[in-house]
């Protein structure tokens, strides 16, 4: 029995072998397939083919004759010497492992009517140096295409293909995609050695890691039939350094253009909603960026390791998540009108000097602008009722801040840590102060309360730090509440009055032993009236105080002021000093003025000329806002102050700017000037005393100014500069002052 069972196995296997094919044509290996033929193998030992194979479109056998509509599994696998195969155009399917390890065979012509590559049908076809993809391809099965090295040229005419099967793509370096193409597969040409790529508008969808790692390409365009970037759609593309994203996108997605150091400009549509994680990360180029209207999250780290980031501007109407985007390199912002929301961590850690938030926000996030050293004023506008937890915390720089009317609400931290904040007015509407609100603010040594009632103080922390230094300023009628508030009464100058003496109607804030600035009666503001003369000095008490200010918000609301004469010895014009002086027409500003705070002169509607003295160096966010009969406005300086924003006026197409002749070129390329329609250049007088405007004081203006008082006087006489003694008339007294100032060498103190 033995002996009969070894050759009887024997016998089996060669059958088995035999019966591999059921007939063979011309070397050609065929099964039947119902009224079709099959190529296959000859047996299980493979390698059945060599040379150059045609394969017929009809094979006869039997005087029957058979269509060739496929290439079964393994049919030509191994055979090493097989260099070409012409495959008939009938052809529907090729089986897996088709072509394996056929690593002579470097031509092949896959047909149009071929719906899918199965798995490894030409893995290890290591001579292959081109493949096109037709169109009706829907799938590429696993390792289809593995270990093809020499595989340098692509041509993908694939419509609808959602599955490339880890195709191995490393090598190439040409490829062309098919117009009619409306989906590239995930991993499309991933790790591929492409320079550049033209995506046709007919693709519709780019999938994941499609160009990731295509570290040679340097310049894609995206049609505009694209509506998503994908995850690390073009991730790792050390090289790119320029991409135009289509209209229609809505997201980009998580890594999309992570790690191109090399692009250093992209243009973010206006449809964008989306930027999803690590976005540009590591886009170390990258030196602008524009947010634009319809972003409302950012996600996390999206701008991470941007360290050439100086530039933002920030149209996101609503949007309320910013992912730790890092703006630690930042140096200017801007943002939109129409913005509603700044999100948490906006510019934190920035190196902003300036900040303009326009009227339409009315949320600003926590850490918004914390750790801002730079930042040295800030104007809130009335929009905000609540300034949220470490808004402005750690802003070492900043010396103004402006609080909005509407505030109710100062959370844990707004302000610490800021010791370079002098003075602060804290609004009638604020009913809560959350802990360490002013916590090592060193320097704040005036605090202004207007609420009628003590707000609710969190903790011992809120003003501990400012208890001895800080003069505690309350509505006048309260300041026994305040001084039995708790934490309140722990400061040891608490006032009512909102001046500390007034002379001849003009009220007085003390800012030294002799000296004080010009303020307001009390928090109803509308203090002054009709023409308003400030001395150079004032005597209160007994004590002479040169009056060298003009305190924020100190001609506030006043309608009827229709004009206001400043002593040469004002250095200095807060914030809202002039706000809403509805009656105000023209309005001169000395020449030792060096800085005019936020919105100083906001809301002016009757102001036409404005003349900027000659030392002024910046102006605040808002000074000339609402301004619109301004239609002169003169700057005196050489050098272009510097404007905090665009929004510091709103006449750049009314009004004419008058300059220095020699400054002309400057104003014209200063940010923000510049926008003025018309720059023209004036010679500039020497101001208060050059009566005759040759640009000196000397005894040729006394003699202008004697004959202008006797009723003669030629031409040349400047009104604007006579009233020397600054007591509001024009006459003898201002001859003999300035005969006094011409003999003591120009020393007015």
């Amino acid at each position: 029995m033995k002996r009969l069972f070894l050759p009887l196995m024997l016998a089996l296997l060669t059958l088995a072998q035999a019966s591999a094919y059921t007939f063979e044509v011309d070397g050609i290996y065929y099964n039947k397939n119902g009224t079709n033929a099959t190529v296959t193998f000859r047996d299980n030992n493979y390698n059945s083919y060599s040379g150059e194979v045609i394969i017929p479109d009809t094979v006869t056998y039997d005087g029957i004759a058979y269509p060739v509509t496929a290439i079964g599994d393994g049919a030509f696998q191994n055979s090493a010497g097989l260099t070409a195969v012409t495959i008939p155009s009938a052809v529907t399917s090729i089986g897996s492992n088709a072509f394996y390890g056929c690593t002579s065979l470097d031509g092949i012509v896959i047909p149009e009517g071929l719906t899918k590559i199965n798995e490894r049908t030409f893995q290890n076809c290591s001579s292959l140096s081109a493949i096109n993809i037709p169109a009706d391809v829907t799938s590429i099965g696993y390792n289809a295409f593995a270990n093809c090295n020499a595989l340098t040229s692509l041509v993908w005419n694939a419509v609808n293909c959602n599955s490339r099967g880890e195709m191995t793509t490393a090598n190439i370096e040409q490829v062309t995609i098919g117009d009619g193409v409306t989906l590239l597969p995930e991993y499309f040409l991933f790790e591929s050695n492409i320079t550049e790529v033209s995506i046709p508008a007919s693709v519709m969808t780019i999938g994941s890691y499609a160009f990731g790692w295509c570290t040679e390409l340097q310049e894609v365009y995206i049609p505009d039939s694209i509506t998503v970037i994908n995850e690390h759609t073009f991730g790792a593309c050390l090289g790119l350094k320029s991409v135009h994203l289509p209209a229609a996108l809505t997201e980009i997605k998580r890594s999309g253009f992570e790690r191109c150091p090399s692009l250093n400009e992209i243009v973010i549509p206006a449809g964008v909603t989306k930027l999803g994680d690590y976005v540009f990360n590591q886009c170390n180029s990258l030196t602008a960026i524009n947010i634009p209207a319809g972003v409302t999250s950012i996600g996390y780290n999206a701008f991470a390791n941007c360290n050439a980031l100086k530039s933002l501007e920030w149209n996101a109407v609503n949007c309320n998540s910013l992912g730790n985007m890092t703006t630690a390199n930042i140096e200017h912002v801007t943002i939109g009108e129409g913005v509603t929301r700044l999100p948490s961590y906006f510019v934190f850690e920035s190196n902003i000097t300036e900040v303009s938030i326009p009227a339409s926000v009315k949320t600003i996030g926590s850490y918004a602008f914390g750790w801002c050293t730079e930042l040295q004023e800030v104007y809130i506008p009335d929009s905000i009722t609540v300034i949220n937890e470490h808004t402005f915390g750690a802003c070492l720089g900043l010396k103004s801040a402006h609080l909005p009317a509407a505030l109710t609400e100062i959370k844990r931290s707004g302000f610490e840590r800021c010791p370079s904040l002098k003075e602060i007015v804290i609004p009638a509407g604020v009913t809560k102060l959350g802990d360490y609100v002013f916590y090592d603010c060193d320097s704040l040594t005036s605090l202004t309360v207007r609420a009628i009632e003590p707000p609710t103080v969190s903790g011992s922390t809120t003003l501990s730090t400012l208890y001895n230094i800080a003069k505690l300023r309350v509505p006048r009628g309260v300041i026994e509440d305040y001084q039995a508030a708790n934490y309140w009464k722990n400061f040891l100058t608490i006032v009512s009055d909102e001046y500390d003496f007034e002379v001849d109607g003009i009220y007085y804030v003390k800012t030294g032993d002799n000296t004080a600035s010009v303020t307001y009666k009390d928090t109803d503001y509308n203090t002054y009236s009709g023409a308003i003369s400030i001395p150079k000095q004032v005597d209160y008490e007994g004590v002479t105080y040169r009056v060298t200010g003009i305190s924020f918000e100190a001609f506030k609301d006043c309608p009827d002021l229709t004009k206001v004469t400043m002593s040469k010895r004002i250095k200095s014009i807060g914030y809202n000093a002039f706000e809403n002086c509805t009656s105000l027409t023209k309005v001169t500003i000395p020449d030792n003025v060096t800085a005019i705070g936020a919105g100083a002169f906001k809301g002016c509607t009757a102001l036409t000329d404005a003349t900027i003295g000659s030392s002024v160096a910046t102006i605040g966010a808002q000074a000339f806002d609402g301004c619109d009969a301004l239609t002169t406005v003169m700057s005196r300086s050489v050098t272009p102050p510097t404007l905090a924003g665009r929004d510091c006026f709103n006449c750049y197409e009314t009004a004419t700017l008058k300059v220095p002749i020699a400054a002309v070129e400057d104003y014209s390329s200063a940010d923000y000037w510049k926008e003025f329609m018309q720059i023209v250049g004036v010679e500039i007088n020497a101001g208060l005393g050059d009566v005759d405007g040759d640009g000196n004081i000397g005894i040729s203006d006394v003699t202008t100014l004697i004959d202008f008082i006797l009723g003669g006087g030629g031409t040349s006489f400047y009104e604007e500069n006579a009233d020397f003694d600054e007591n509001g008339n024009i006459g003898i007294s201002d001859a003999t002052a300035l005969i006094d100032y011409i003999l003591s060498g120009g020393d007015d103190d």
